[in-house]
């Protein structure tokens, strides 16, 4: 699945705590939605996200735990989805990647969602 830039850039506000953001959310895009509740740690949304077919999005929330797999699984199927990962994780050379490859709503995510985790 492919995200616009404002879309990421409304999903980093959701995730941020912004309410506004998460109501448009609900409304033009329900898997990120879905991630944003996700992200704090509702785990109906992580299972609804898989059951669905988002296999990127939980591969990405199993990241958070260090899930190998998951992350494996990115390297393969979403590249910059990995990065985000690696970026959460603090490998600089993750989000040196995301921004040298014009992903520079993905590295803001990143930093987003490390704030919250």
């Amino acid at each position: 699945m492919s995200y616009s830039k404002k879309t990421i850039q409304l999903l980093s506000k959701a995730i941020d705590g912004d309410t506004t953001a998460r109501k448009q959310l609900v409304e033009i895009n329900q898997e990120l939605a879905a991630f944003t509740d996700a992200v704090h740690g509702n785990k109906q949304a992580h299972h609804w996200l898989y059951d669905k077919g988002y296999y990127e999005l939980s591969a990405l929330l199993q990241t958070f735990n260090k899930d190998t797999e998951a992350l494996q699984w990115l390297m393969k199927n979403k590249k910059e989805f990995a990065a985000i990962a690696g970026a959460i994780h603090n490998h600089k050379d993750s989000y040196l990647w995301l921004t040298n490859n014009g992903y520079y709503e993905y590295a803001e995510l990143s930093d987003t969602i490390k704030s919250v985790l």
